[in-house]
């Protein structure tokens, strides 16, 4: 079997892009006295807000086809759009006014989510390994371990607090959220 040489160069060109990469970045304000929150990103990495009644995802996947069964939530659907110096890309963005004054915002590649089967996973184990912990610190370190045990792509993650005095408090708020996730 031989392959035909120009197709397979214009197969290639087409998936090899120079320093392609995704984002997700989140910036707050108050404007007029009311809490915004403006989201930024570019491919698959996503953006979410963790409150009271659970995670939500504020950013779309810049994918070609949109399935929303849960089988494909965490597919690898080829992008139609991400960062790259090889050709053209756009960075989409959103806000959204806010009426929580407690949650956590999360920024995330899918390095992190994606080793989840659901979102409700993933969430799980943001707040089991937050409910298990001591400080920032030791969360940061229980989290970093569930996630490299599953890891099959590169990790970031942030998780940016809001509204919150202290750690306790932070705990104490989501206590309830992560025992109805753990029945």
């Amino acid at each position: 079997v031989h392959a035909d040489k120009d197709r397979v160069s214009k197969l290639k060109s087409k998936s090899v892009k120079l320093l392609p990469s995704t984002m997700s970045l989140l910036y707050t304000a108050d404007i007029q006295g009311k809490k915004t929150i403006f989201s930024f990103w570019a491919g698959d990495s996503r953006s979410y807000k963790l409150d009271a009644s659970g995670l939500m995802q504020l950013t779309c996947d810049d994918i070609d086809e949109v399935d929303t069964s849960l089988e494909s939530i965490n597919s690898n659907a080829p992008m139609n759009n991400y960062i790259n110096l090889s050709e053209k890309f756009h960075i989409n963005h959103d806000f959204f006014i806010e009426n929580e004054t407690k949650q956590i915002l999360i920024s995330s590649s899918d390095g992190a989510f994606g080793v989840f089967d659901t979102p409700v996973l993933f969430e799980s184990a943001i707040l089991s390994t937050l409910e298990s912990s001591n400080s920032i610190k030791m969360w940061k370190s229980k989290l970093e371990v569930i996630l490299k045990e599953r890891q099959n792509d590169d990790i970031s993650i942030i998780i940016y607090p809001i509204g919150f005095n202290d750690f306790d408090e932070i705990k104490q708020f989501y206590k309830s959220r992560n025992k109805l996730l753990n029945q």
